[in-house]
């Protein structure tokens, strides 16, 4: 959740009045000296470079980065009870004193325990923000607290979902929080050695952004990226000089903005999870004029990584790709899928990056295309904040560990990179394809794709063969058979392209669902595999493995046991159209037995037709009671709160009262479900009209915390509706609302 800045060599100097200086060894606040990410580098040894482990010591959960000044680094971490302040010494990593802030910030919908506001050092003193808006002033020297400050208590700021990741911005004799309060509150000043409120301004919420000055249309100003508007403000009084929107209302749920001045005059900023602005500004009789230049959703998006400048280009990470952009047009100059990442920084030539697997990489920062020039594995995984450069020297953290590491003169240009082994048939085809001549290729891959005329192809053992063919220049393979929900293997290219092939051994009586990524792009299908699936990604294709046995819930009942299904067609006030939907009715009904309610919020891409198939097996099979069970068509796209609120109306008002009548439906105990999408629409339901359900089952895909549904419910619900059933879940719930939630990664074996 770190933010990013590009200020000019130039602009450091003519900054030097109102923003604190930093010594050149140092890296004192968020995103080092000059608030963008970048040193000079002017101490690194010539190529080729390689990397030496100088220590490594535990550290708790945390997000926070490390900031140094004169040889002591700072931080924030949860050692599982307590989040703290942690100051060491930077050559050793010794601990030299910690301040405790406050119970752990326990993680939630996805997210780990502990901090995530990065502090600043500004002469003797840190300043640093607690997630619950705890803002310190501690004594470099000993951590002994100076002044303290409680943004929320106090009414100066409001919480995001995950906690306040804003870090304190040093300017001048001020320390700036970007706090989001109410009433012209996004931004607060107060004096650094009083802690007292010299300012406030601007009026927008904030999520995960933090302020930064710059030297924007020659003039020193302090910017801010609130989730809905640009505001740049004087930064001695708070005036606010000028300020322009940036989103739409409700797109910017989550934001991370990250502001980084381009030449003086253009701004490139996230606008929200999942778009990335370049504006351009000019200095007009009416003010500063602003131009937007190109809008995307493909560049830096589902990442908080901030983006570097170097030689004209733009590096950042678009998901977890490292990805190299063309600022002017917004155009890609390539992107890699080595090494994987969450966040970088660029020392002198180089990129600096803690990968997926835990190495610290250095990759040469060039518009030709990705080229490593040094790696070392030091952590047993990677970690979402992005490294460190100071006194010569990286340091990396994760949450369980940091490290220290110099850049040193290797001894030896860095061999090729391992080339991961196929197995099998698919080992001998790639082989022979390496031996044979370009006209003979062709014929060997069209003979063995005649003799498999699907794939994968499955071997004794549990060997398996992935295989695409087709023009691309990446193809990386995701599903249930991957350690991570969004983990990607990629697979081999062979034969000088056109064919890529991955091997892996898997459980032989398990049932796997995969999907393709060809160029970075959405996932498709397998398209030599015609067992195919519905999911929240798309199409996915099916490999049942030899011994795979398929449940009862998917084998034909028996005649006996099988219920019925009827359309019910119903006028609909609330929601102006009629609705069609599919009434299972049990076993041998009879509308005067009374039979329990079931309402059921099918999800988006799931298997449907397959529920009143698994409702015979539960009844029929004795294993739960009769009941009459309402299937509720999933909703196809995002609904804001007015349209959810119809729709529960529609539910509570006219669905239940139309199936009392018609099938004799009984009033008490009745039970709602969702599972996937569905899950957070039932959820709405229920938190909107309390007590017409006695009983919420939550199943779903993206549940992590004790309401993590609700914040998966991007696929049917709008950013500002998720942040409003948030606020409901997070509220005592409705009286006699029993609520379970169970979630799962589709279980090989199930």
């Amino acid at each position: 959740m770190s933010g990013g800045w590009r200020r000019r060599a130039a602009a450091a100097v003519l900054l030097a009045a109102t923003a604190a200086a930093a010594p050149a060894q140092d890296w004192p606040w968020h995103r080092g000296p000059h608030h963008d990410g970048t040193v000079a580098g002017d101490a690194l040894p010539p190529p080729p470079v390689a990397l030496a482990l100088r220590w490594q010591r535990p550290l708790g959960s945390g997000y926070a980065a490390i900031s140094i000044a004169g040889g002591v680094g700072v931080t924030l971490f949860s050692d599982g009870e307590r989040d703290h302040v942690i100051a060491f010494d930077a050559a050793s990593g010794e601990e030299r004193w910690r301040h405790p802030i406050g119970p752990t910030y326990r993680g939630h919908d996805g997210s780990a325990d502990g901090p995530l506001s990065t502090p600043a050092i500004a002469g003797d003193t840190v300043f640093a923000l607690g997630p619950r808006g705890e803002l310190l002033a501690l004594a470099l020297a000993d951590g002994r607290r100076r002044w303290s400050r409680r943004l929320v208590e106090e009414g100066w700021g409001r919480a995001p979902q995950y906690g306040f990741a804003t870090s304190p911005l040093i300017a001048g004799e001020l320390v700036v929080v970007q706090a989001g309060g109410a009433g012209a509150r996004l931004l607060v000043a107060f004096d650094r050695t009083s802690g007292e409120v010299r300012w406030t301004a601007g009026e927008d919420s904030s999520s995960y952004q933090s302020p930064v000055v710059v030297e924007l249309l020659g003039r020193r100003q302090l910017l801010a990226v609130g989730d809905h508007v640009l505001v740049g403000v004087e930064p001695r009084r708070g005036e606010v000089l000028w300020q322009h929107r940036h989103t739409a209302e409700g797109r910017a749920r989550g934001a991370s903005g990250h502001p980084l001045v381009l030449d003086g005059d253009r701004l490139l900023v996230r606008s929200g999870p999942s778009e990335a602005v370049l504006f351009t500004l000019a200095a007009g009789a009416q003010g500063t004029a602003i131009r937007e230049l190109w809008r995307s959703r493909r560049l830096f998006t589902r990442s908080h990584a901030a983006a570097v400048p170097y030689d004209g280009r733009l590096y950042s990470f678009d998901d977890h790709f490292l990805t190299c952009v063309e600022p002017a047009s917004g155009e890609t100059c390539w992107k890699s899928r080595p090494p994987g990442g969450r966040g970088l920084i660029r020392i002198g030539p180089y990129l600096a990056i803690l990968a997926d697997d835990g190495a610290v990489v250095l990759v040469e920062a060039k518009a030709e295309g990705y080229a490593e020039a040094a790696r070392l594995k030091v952590f047993a995984r990677g970690g979402w904040t992005p490294p460190t450069y100071a006194g010569g020297a990286i340091l990396v953290r994760n949450l369980e560990a940091m490290a220290r590491l110099a850049i040193v003169a290797a001894r030896a240009p860095a061999g090729p990179a391992a080339v991961p082994r196929l197995e099998g048939a698919c080992g001998e085809l790639a082989r022979r394809l390496e031996a044979a001549g370009e006209a003979e290729r062709r014929a060997l891959i069209d003979a063995f794709l005649a003799r498999h005329p699907r794939s994968p192809l499955v071997e004794d053992g549990g060997l398996v063969c992935f295989l695409y063919r087709g023009p691309a220049q990446d193809v990386a393979l995701s599903g249930n058979l991957t350690a991570a929900v969004r983990q990607e293997l990629p697979l081999m290219p062979v034969a000088g392209g056109g064919l890529f092939l991955l091997t892996r051994r898997l459980d032989e009586e398990s049932l796997y669902e995969y999907r393709f990524h060809v160029d970075f792009a959405a996932p498709v299908a397998d398209p030599r595999n015609p067992d195919r699936v519905g999911s929240i990604f798309g199409p996915s294709s099916v490999l049942a493995m030899p011994r795979w046995q398929p449940p009862l819930r998917l084998a034909t009942p028996a005649a006996t046991t099988r219920g019925r299904v009827e359309e019910l067609r119903l006028p609909s006030t609330a929601l102006g159209a009629e609705q069609r939907l599919r009434i299972y009715l049990p076993p041998g009904f009879d509308a005067a037995a009374g039979y329990p309610l079931v309402v059921v919020q099918e999800s988006a891409g799931a298997a449907e037709a397959r529920l009143p198939q698994l409702f015979d097996e539960l009844i029929g099979g004795g294993r739960a009671a009769a009941a009459v069970v309402a299937l509720l068509p999933p909703l196809a796209r995002e609904h804001d709160a007015p349209a959810l609120d119809a729709y529960a109306r529609m539910v509570a008002e006219e669905l239940v009262p139309a199936l009392e009548r018609r099938f004799g439906a009984r009033r008490d105990g009745r039970v709602l479900l969702g599972a996937g999408s569905g899950a957070p629409i039932a959820a709405w339901i229920a938190f909107a009209r309390p007590g017409v359900f006695a009983r919420l089952g939550l199943h779903s895909f993206f549940l992590h915390g004790l309401y993590g549904p609700l914040a998966g419910g991007a696929f049917s619900l709008s950013p500002a509706a998720q942040d409003e059933l948030l606020a409901r879940a997070s509220r005592r719930p409705p009286q006699a609302l029993e609520i379970e939630l169970a979630s799962s990664r589709h279980p090989a074996r199930d």
